[in-house]
């Protein structure tokens, strides 16, 4: 018995080991079939993405992977996605999901993919505004409503006040054999609308300076703000050393037929900046008449039409920065209206006169009897005059109003109609009528 459990030994031990081993290689392949598992479950994971983003339905080794040029998502396709609420999920939608289009995973993960901003961006990015813009709500990045919102004010001003008045062209030529100066006035453009109908009547007037009693003029062209003449003028008998003091005066006017003509700018060239030997041609922009309109002063005025009566009244308020005609540098102004028919004089009134002043106040009423039958062909002259005893009463401007004048004047006879009974006053500028 000894003997025998001694020889036993060995073979326990040994049965032992191999158990061991045995639980040993089984421990193995269990955990191997774990790793097996965890990564066949990923790498299904990498598949499915894959052939999500492809868009295909046939499966492809994640690690040998095709490059596919997928085209770039517009900018309405970014924001559309970014619409969506959140990118989890397999598709993004909205909350009621009735009537919207489903966006796939694939264009969120493709924006993403193509829309990744670099590391070092170009551009800095700009600090928001607290504040918030002028006009929005909440220091919103709304944009104003004022388009002017930020702009310079002074420099709006000069804008508004700058008028473009058009340009002309014209030609120049001496003949030394006969010293004659060739004056050859071709055409305008741009020029501005002086009458109601947004037209004017535009001729241009010729000078050759100092001397203003020599004056050439063209035909005037009806209606037209681009007009062409090819109109030739001659300035005979001047020899060229002569020539070249003088100045050419080229003045564009617009012709009223019912008061004086209405200045739209002028240009005047020094002859002896111009190279006469050969003709040449020239395009000068017009620049503002030196007699137009507002150095003289403002007259302001009301006027009432009663139909039934038969009456129109005009009220004389105020005037403001009248022309000086004293040597004091003030004027004793008055103010004198004359009441036409059919272009003759019917009546005259006139207020007081005003002493030392530049901007004097009035506020007298006149009242004339024009019945409904003749209003028509009735207008009014109304000047401001300076009252000097010793001398005749100099004039500083006029203002003609009624049917047939400028579209300023003719714009407030027309609301006297249109609001009967009631008086209408307006600010009008002062023109040289002598």
């Amino acid at each position: 018995m000894k003997n025998g459990t001694t020889d036993n030994v060995p073979v326990f031990v040994t049965l032992l080991i191999s158990l061991a081993s045995l639980v040993s290689v089984a421990l193995f392949v269990l955990l191997c079939g774990l790793c097996d598992c965890f990564s066949g479950k990923k790498q299904a994971e990498k598949q499915f993405l894959f052939d999500d983003e492809e868009g295909g339905t046939e499966r492809k080794s994640a690690s040998v992977r095709p490059m596919k040029r997928t085209p770039m998502l517009t900018r309405k396709t970014i924001k559309d996605s970014e619409s969506t609420e959140g990118l989890g999920g397999s598709q993004a939608e909205s909350n009621n999901g009735a009537g919207k289009k489903r966006i796939p995973f694939r264009s969120l993960s493709a924006a993403l993919l193509f829309e990744r901003p670099d590391k070092k961006p170009a551009v800095a990015a700009v600090a928001p505004n607290v504040g918030g813009v002028a006009g929005s709500k909440n220091g919103s990045s709304e944009f104003p409503l004022d388009p002017f919102s930020g702009m310079d004010q002074e420099g709006i001003m000069m804008e508004t006040q700058e008028e473009t008045l058009g340009r002309i062209q014209f030609s120049l030529h001496y003949n030394f054999t006969e010293q004659t100066l060739i004056l050859k006035i071709i055409r305008a453009q741009d020029l501005p609308a002086k009458d109601l109908s947004g037209t004017s009547d535009p001729f241009v007037k010729i000078l050759l300076l100092p001397n203003k009693k020599s004056k050439m003029e063209t035909k005037v062209k009806k209606k037209k703000l681009n007009p062409t003449w090819h109109e030739t003028f001659l300035f005979e008998g001047f020899p060229y050393n002569k020539l070249q003091e003088r100045i050419l005066h080229l003045q564009v006017l617009d012709y009223d037929k019912f008061s004086r003509n209405d200045a739209i700018g002028e240009v005047n060239i020094p002859l002896c900046d111009i190279e006469l030997a050969k003709e040449t041609t020239y395009w000068k922009n017009l620049l503002p008449s030196k007699k137009s309109a507002g150095k003289l002063g403002d007259v302001l005025f009301s006027i009432m039409y009663v139909p039934s009566q038969g009456q129109l009244t005009i009220v004389i308020m105020k005037c403001r920065n009248l022309q000086a005609k004293d040597i004091t540098g003030k004027s004793d102004p008055y103010v004198k209206i004359w009441h036409m028919y059919k272009g003759k004089r019917v009546e005259k009134k006139k207020t007081t006169v005003k002493k030392c002043t530049l901007n004097p106040l009035f506020n007298e009423e006149f009242v004339f009897d024009v019945s409904l039958d003749k209003i028509r062909d009735t207008s009014f002259i109304i000047s401001v005059l300076d009252r000097d005893r010793l001398s005749k009463n100099d004039a500083i401007g006029s203002v003609l109003i009624g049917h047939k004048t400028s579209p300023l004047e003719m714009k407030h006879w027309n609301e006297m109609f249109a609001k009967a009974r009631q008086p209408i006053a307006q600010w009008h500028v002062l023109k040289d009528m002598s």
